[in-house]
């Protein structure tokens, strides 16, 4: 990835326990060992199919349970206390994701 030859690029995200796309993530030169499965939680996706020219996007399982999934705090590992930036991405109100920042 270009990205890998430029700078070092990780993720810290709370995710489903069935969430399976760590290859993806590293294959793009992305460290993705602080990507975390949350036991209990599915990792929420959409369907999207067509009717016609109408996209019509139906929410998959794990919704119900988004609150408390983008509300979890995971640790963020020290040795990200040394990086240049730190761009925290937030769900609704900012909720886990700010927390873990701060």
């Amino acid at each position: 990835s270009i990205w890998s030859e430029i700078i070092s690029v990780a993720i810290v995200a709370p995710v489903g326990e069935d969430f399976n796309e760590f290859g993806k993530i590293q294959n793009m030169g992305i460290d993705a060992t602080c990507v975390e499965p949350i036991n209990g939680f599915k990792t929420p996706s959409i369907n999207i199919r067509y009717e016609g020219e109408k996209m019509v996007w139906e929410p998959s399982a794990g919704w119900d349970k988004w609150d408390q999934l983008v509300g979890t705090e995971i640790s963020i590992p020290a040795h990200f206390s040394k990086a240049k930036v730190l761009h925290v991405l937030t769900e609704k109100e900012g909720m886990g994701e700010t927390r873990m920042a701060i």
